[in-house]
């Protein structure tokens, strides 16, 4: 994970990289609630260069969250409950939330911001959102586009 985010945040090509892990997919679905603990606590230790990097860059807007809940200690693989979601960056309203979990941020200022929603969310923090049902030309727009390469993978 260190490294995929040192990758990214050398990236100076592309405006959007996305970074997915696995790890507390994976060991929730072993249903060991600790295990799960266990790899969601190596995340938190992985991410301390990126929070330092924060601190000095105020080009990079960075979000952290889940695709969905995986409960460890229920019959479900997969479950509807709301994931925490933390929006970092220069132009990012702050709020008096203080943990990054499910109940702590629940309280935050964003709200119950859907799935659907986290990119228009997302794009307006990076000042790269159209008025909603905008359009540029004949497509309804929900950014402004910018011109460069798209990523691939060699």
């Amino acid at each position: 994970l260190q490294k995929r985010i040192a990758r990214a945040v050398a990236d100076t090509k592309h405006d959007f990289v996305h970074i997915h892990s696995k790890a507390p997919d994976e060991a929730a679905h072993r249903k060991d609630p600790l295990l799960k603990r266990d790899v969601i606590s190596r995340i938190d230790a992985g991410l301390s260069d990126l929070v330092e990097t924060m601190r000095h860059r105020d080009d990079i807007l960075l979000a952290i969250t889940a695709d969905h809940s995986t409960p460890s200690g229920s019959v479900l693989v997969h479950s509807g409950e709301p994931v925490p979601v933390l929006i970092c960056g220069s132009h990012v309203r702050r709020d008096p939330i203080r943990h990054f979990d499910e109940i702590g941020t629940a309280g935050g200022c964003l709200g119950m911001l859907r799935g659907k929603e986290l990119m228009a969310m997302l794009l307006n923090y990076a000042n790269r959102s159209a008025f909603y049902g905008h359009r540029l030309g004949s497509e309804e727009t929900f950014c402004f586009p910018s011109d460069y390469e798209p990523f691939r993978r060699k």
